[in-house]
């Protein structure tokens, strides 16, 4: 038969448990903070997190670290999405439309420097750089350009800020994941 369990004999745990619970208390402020500057959208970082944990409990493995940041930033970058859709949705009808007519009249009043003679004749010259030019501007001041470059925009900023700000959720949680492991201690050993 086993005898009592038992922690390392003649070691305080109060060292531990503090560090433990200062982690925990740092953690948790770091989550709080980023929740309220993003108006709660950090958030989705821990169901973000929480689910890829529970694929891999079922699968009987441990989550990794990486797998909880994917899962935290992919989180965030949908929620905002859905936020970003709504404020497109929100906006009064003919705003893309009045977007599109200020570029066309930027890119009417704005004359580009010319080029060295060097550079122009290095880049195909001044007949092919002006053929650039009135294709840029086509694609500038035109529907298909303005929605492909807000999409596109929209896209790469909603992954920077998913991971941005995912990866501050994701390491407060994990300052208090590992605050709550310090506090509950190693697993006890049985004597005998």
């Amino acid at each position: 038969m086993s005898g009592p369990v038992t922690t390392q004999p003649g070691r305080s745990q109060f060292p531990r448990m503090l560090r433990g619970i200062l982690l925990a208390v740092v953690g948790a402020a770091i989550v709080i903070v980023v929740a309220r500057v993003t108006h709660g959208v950090a958030l989705a970082a821990l169901v973000g997190m929480a689910i890829p944990a529970a694929v891999q409990r079922k699968r009987a493995r441990r989550a990794t670290r990486a797998l909880l940041w994917g899962g935290a930033c992919i989180a965030v970058a949908i929620t905002y999405s859905f936020v970003v859709a709504r404020l497109y949705w929100a906006m009064p009808k003919g705003t893309l439309t009045a977007v599109i007519d200020s570029a066309r009249k930027v890119q009417d009043t704005v004359t580009p420097p010319r080029m060295p003679e060097a550079v122009e004749r290095a880049l195909g010259g001044r007949e092919r750089l002006e053929q650039g030019a009135r294709l840029n501007r086509l694609w500038a001041t035109s529907r298909v350009g303005f929605l492909w470059a807000l999409v596109m925009g929209t896209t790469i900023g909603l992954a920077l800020i998913g991971i941005v700000v995912g990866t501050v959720a994701w390491a407060g949680t994990l300052l208090v994941m590992l605050g709550v492991a310090a506090v509950r201690g190693p697993p006890a050993v049985a004597d005998g």
